[in-house]
């Protein structure tokens, strides 16, 4: 057991040990806009849904299914977030222009994207969108 620590420091790095992904914060949006510039948002919620493709046979007569893996991946981000409305106005600008990109929350480096929806509240400033990984 680590000095000072509890079994809970005892964690192995699954990730691979690649300098060149950036790192970021799980709770923090990093939108990097077509000009390279950076919009940084505060969340309160980032969830993750990524599921594969597959395809599935079903044989008539047969014994069972056929199923195949086709190797891609789509991810979902739900994001919920306290925002100004000036951040709002940036945020809509994104939605409205090119193709944006985001630092990864959770594996770090950046990903293509697409903004779903965005639903801003301004009498509390909560902000929602949805965003999907654009798979090159």
């Amino acid at each position: 057991m680590p000095e000072g620590g509890d079994w809970f420091d005892i964690k192995p790095d699954h990730r691979p040990h690649d300098s060149s992904r950036e790192k970021s914060n799980h709770l923090e949006l990093t939108i990097v806009k077509p000009d390279e510039s950076r919009m940084v948002i505060k969340c309160k919620e980032i969830q993750v849904c990524i599921e594969r493709r597959l395809q599935r046979t079903i044989l008539r007569g047969g014994e069972g299914d056929d199923m195949e893996d086709q190797g891609s991946e789509s991810a979902l981000y739900s994001v919920t977030a306290k925002a100004t409305l000036e951040q709002y106005l940036e945020l809509i600008e994104v939605f409205r222009g090119a193709q944006p990109r985001i630092l990864e929350p959770f594996e770090g480096g950046e990903i293509k994207v697409a903004f779903s929806n965005i639903s801003y509240n301004a009498s509390n400033g909560e902000l929602k969108t949805d965003i999907i990984e654009d798979i090159a």
